[in-house]
């Protein structure tokens, strides 16, 4: 598989599917994660998990 992620990406694609399909908080998700709470809003807003 030929991934391609932006040069300052912090997730990957799968670890963006499973933000957007988690119920936990956003807070809890950074946490678990290792990124900023903005970072985790960002992708609970996108319906795709591409880098734009």
């Amino acid at each position: 598989m030929d991934l391609k992620l932006h040069a300052n990406a912090t997730t990957t694609p799968k670890t963006r599917a499973y933000i957007q399909a988690s119920t936990a908080s956003v807070a809890d998700l950074a946490v678990e994660l290792g990124v900023n709470e903005s970072t985790v809003r960002r992708w609970k807003g996108r319906t795709s998990v591409a880098d734009r």
